[in-house]
């Protein structure tokens, strides 16, 4: 069929169908799938999972398929392992089939690994977005068993699904797409394709908020988020701005620890846990300043780009951060926020009393941080040009005859 125009091109594709699998729907901290999922347009999506998850997100209006209806409960766990992990992809392959999807996307290189079973029969393409701790871990430390006995052969097998030729990678942003080439994935195989944000969503607030001194972290309380560096970074503020506020978003292993550190040091920290996306955005309105301090973990684990930091900015909020593909992609230095290496808390106090105390350095980046996420990382863009790239995949395995 020869292609003459866009509109050819919207027509061509717009009965193609893209399953979209993660074995639970879905945890509140990948909002960023159900918004990709929703920003589609020349195709036609459909969620897929085994079940889903107890105080997961809302997915009522999205067009999802779980193995379980409703929510999991103690039975059907117990069911599932009776049933066995062969039976389970053999079940999900045939619901899948049933959709007659022209192309398979699995959100984390763990979950291609693990369920493959569903997707080797399918005879479609299969991409994989890789999206941080899937593939920045190191591969000693999945094989010495600390990531759980079930995921030793992770590496080995994930190297081993890359050279097949019905699969391929999509990298969130540079540094993941560079984790990928160094943990074993051929460098032709990988595409680097930002997720986007709802820019309509994520706007600034129609009320001043420049006046607020109100520090804002979302996140994980986990090592990579380099929270510990952000506390000690506000005892130094409080020095010089006493009504400095910090707020922390999120749950976590290293939560109580975080607790801790932020009383002796007397930091005036609040502590909100794990909060709802909608409560999310209500204080990254309020916020004057994001920080996200990540780190490196001894595990070699490392934030693949951060979407708060886009959130942030499209809200309006100048962001501080060292997280990786963040502090490089995610942000302009000096324009929409501070880049700072990490563990720099001489630079991550520096840079939050900068922006408390210049109100026109904060005016000037707030309005650019808004700019540039109009221009770079609309999810409506974002997802286009996924789209654009699963043409071609479809393309390709039908002329190399891959498609069954």
């Amino acid at each position: 069929m020869k292609i003459d125009s866009d509109t050819d091109i919207d027509q061509l594709s717009v009965s193609r169908r893209v399953a979209i699998f993660k074995s639970n729907l879905l945890p509140i901290s990948e909002t960023f799938i159900l918004e990709q999922t929703a920003a589609f347009r020349r195709w036609k999506p459909r969620l897929f999972g085994f079940s889903k998850l107890d105080g997961g997100l809302d997915l009522h209006g999205v067009d999802h398929l779980t193995l379980w209806s409703g929510r999991r409960s103690v039975w059907s766990r117990i069911l599932g392992r009776l049933a066995g992990r062969r039976s389970l992809h053999r079940r999900m392959a045939k619901a899948i089939r049933t959709f007659g999807p022209d192309l398979v996307h699995v959100h984390f290189g763990t979950e291609l690994q693990q369920n493959w079973g569903v997707f080797e029969g399918l005879g479609v393409p299969v991409v994989a977005t890789l999206h941080g701790r899937d593939i920045t871990v190191r591969s000693e430390v999945w094989e010495s068993g600390s990531c759980g006995r079930k995921m030793t052969e992770y590496p080995r097998r994930l190297r081993s699904l890359a050279s097949d030729p019905r699969v391929t990678f999509v990298a969130v942003s540079r540094s993941i797409r560079e984790a990928a080439i160094e943990f074993g994935i051929p460098a032709d195989k990988l595409v680097v394709q930002h997720i986007g944000i709802d820019i309509q969503r994520f706007s600034p607030p129609p009320h001043a908020r420049c006046a607020r001194p109100l520090v804002l972290f979302v996140g994980r309380m986990v090592e990579k988020k380099g929270v510990p560096y952000l506390i000690h970074a506000m005892a130094r503020v409080h020095e010089r701005r006493p009504d400095a506020r910090l707020v922390l978003i999120g749950d976590g292993p290293d939560l109580g620890a975080c607790k801790v550190l932020a009383e002796r040091l007397r930091v005036h920290a609040e502590f909100l846990g794990a909060q709802s996306p909608p409560t999310v955005l209500e204080w990254m309105l309020r916020a004057r300043i994001l920080c996200l301090p990540s780190i490196t973990a001894s595990d070699g684990d490392a934030e693949g780009f951060g979407m708060v930091v886009l959130e942030a900015q499209a809200c309006g909020v100048p962001v501080i951060t060292s997280a990786r593909g963040g502090s490089d992609e995610g942000i302009e230095d000096g324009v929409t926020g501070i880049a700072h290496v990490e563990k720099d808390v001489d630079a991550i106090s520096r840079g939050i009393l900068e922006l408390l105390q210049d109100d026109l350095l904060w005016d000037r980046m707030s309005g650019a941080a808004r700019r540039r996420m109009v221009e770079k990382f609309d999810i409506r863009l974002c997802t286009r040009s996924l789209e654009d790239r699963f043409d071609e995949l479809v393309a390709t395995s039908l002329g190399q005859g891959l498609r069954r």
